[in-house]
């Protein structure tokens, strides 16, 4: 392997370094939210109330919509993402409540 490519494959290297270090951010930021929402589940059960409240996600959504604006993400492209993540807390939320 040539030096110019060895250059090459280390850069490569620290880039996919910097990737990793976001996915473990992230997946303590989600564990983070998880333990939020067990603490909402918490409320929901002693009070009564419903785990699915479509009014909240619809403020959910309209808050993502503009936090993608502002940071230039494609709406479209991260909703499928935020939906994953918020059937991940209903699910975790329905362990709690029944």
């Amino acid at each position: 392997m040539s030096l110019l490519n060895l250059l090459k494959e280390s850069q490569l290297d620290i880039l996919r370094n910097g990737i990793d270090k976001k996915d473990s951010e992230l997946i303590k930021l989600l564990k983070s939210r998880i333990d939020i929402a067990i603490e909402i589940a918490k409320f929901k059960k002693e009070n009564g109330i419903t785990v699915v409240q479509p009014n909240r996600w619809d403020e959910v959504l309209d808050n993502l919509k503009k936090y993608c604006s502002r940071v230039g993400l494609d709406y479209d492209l991260v909703i499928p993402v935020w939906d994953a993540i918020h059937k991940l807390s209903i699910k975790t939320q329905q362990q709690i409540t029944h």
